[in-house]
């Protein structure tokens, strides 16, 4: 497993050295190309954490950009409700003048009937 992706590994100085015994067979001598060996894993540990934070910021900016999108369009959204509450109320206000009308006229024509 990986050195940085293995949680449970410790990131001290005695952590290291362990894992310098470790890759050693447990001796204490530490050859070239044990320290190559540890360090390359190191390296390849950091490469992969440093991918991995890279996708974590694309898939950032990605979410990011679509919050823009949502924030246009609710405030558009946000625009179109209040236009339409705007006719709405215009409207409303239309229709109850032309019933009261109606019932004024419905009001004379049966005066007018009843006169007859």
């Amino acid at each position: 497993m990986l050195i940085l992706a293995n949680p449970d590994r410790p990131t001290t100085k005695e952590g290291f050295n362990a894992l310098i015994r470790q890759n050693n067979g447990g001796s204490d001598e530490v050859s070239e190309q044990i320290i190559y060996n540890v360090g390359y894993l190191v390296y390849c540990s950091n490469i992969y954490a440093l991918r991995q934070l890279k996708g974590y910021q694309d898939k950032i900016q990605s979410l990011l950009a679509d919050k823009m999108i949502l924030q246009s369009k609710l405030s558009e959204l946000k625009q179109a409700y209040r236009t339409a509450s705007e006719k709405w109320g215009e409207v409303s206000d239309e229709a109850y003048e032309l019933e009261q009308e109606l019932i004024k006229l419905k009001s004379k024509q049966s005066q007018g009937a009843s006169d007859e």
